[in-house]
């Protein structure tokens, strides 16, 4: 009986056939990009616009934008009925981050 698993083992591997390409067809992703997000963070909140422009099937070019608020660790809300005030805050203090890129993909 152990003899029947050995050689089942050692041949059954053979009998196996993959299914292959169904498709040679070669597909390049030329759409363009586009995204908005929105972030909410211990330190304050912030939202962005990236677009990405393609400009073959392994480049394409990136606009980004992020505007975010940071809050100063010290800062802490207080509610007095109906009155709200924030103890430690002095400024505001905001971000803008603008950046170009191009970005290459390697496959």
């Amino acid at each position: 009986m152990k003899k029947f698993y050995v050689i089942l083992l050692l041949f059954f591997p053979f009998f196996l056939f993959g299914q292959g390409e169904l498709d040679t067809e070669i597909k390049v992703f030329k759409r363009n990009e586009s995204s908005l997000h929105v972030g909410l963070t211990t330190k304050g909140w912030g939202f962005g616009y990236r677009y990405g422009k393609r400009k073959d099937g392994f480049k394409k070019f990136l606009w980004d934008f992020d505007f975010t608020e940071v809050k100063h660790p010290r800062e802490i809300k207080l509610n007095y009925g109906l009155f709200r005030s924030i103890y430690g805050k002095k400024n505001s203090f905001f971000t803008v981050n603008a950046s170009i890129g191009q970005p290459k993909r390697i496959f």
